[in-house]
């Protein structure tokens, strides 16, 4: 029977296992690890992929209803994802868990919106208007000198033909 420390060495850290040793000694002392990244790194690369962050207003107001909201940004996601747009809404996780959302939590995650509009490759505004979070996010991305896509106020059809437009960006 294996030692727990033997079968959780990828989790503590603990290298090379005696499986890797058994492997470099048939490799006739060559790193295992190091032959394969080798490899890894000398076939052709695709691009990365550009990731785009979904804005899209959540409370409810005048227009829209906070539920018709969300169905609205998930139907929006998936037109965006349709015409080669790789799009995340990170908010809307904190939006089912936490709704609209108190000044404490709303604050927290803006913050969180804006750390994560820092890592894409863009911002893609959409919905019937540019809400107050929206416009954070925007400042934040246009700070972070990020791409934006205004897609606010289009019927879905036109964002759909404008957003196959523009998946090249």
């Amino acid at each position: 029977m294996k030692k727990l420390s033997e079968t959780m060495s990828i989790v503590s850290g603990v290298f090379p296992r005696a499986d890797q040793l058994k492997l470099d000694e048939i490799l006739g002392g060559k790193d295992a690890s190091r032959i394969w990244r080798e490899q890894y790194e000398a076939q052709p690369q695709e691009p990365p992929m550009k990731l785009w962050y979904l804005a899209h207003p959540v409370r409810e107001d005048d227009i829209r209803s906070f539920d018709e909201n969300l169905k609205h940004a998930l139907k929006m996601q998936k037109i965006l994802w349709g015409v080669g747009f790789e799009v995340i809404n990170p908010w809307y996780t904190s939006v089912l868990l936490y709704g609209p959302g108190e000044e404490e939590v709303l604050q927290r995650a803006i913050e969180f919106d804006c750390a994560v509009i820092e890592r894409c490759d863009g911002l893609i505004l959409t919905g019937h208007k540019l809400s107050s979070g929206m416009d954070i996010e925007l400042r934040s991305a246009i700070d972070f000198g990020k791409n934006v896509v205004n897609l606010i106020g289009l019927p879905d059809a036109i964002v759909q033909t404008l957003a196959h437009k523009y998946s090249d960006l």
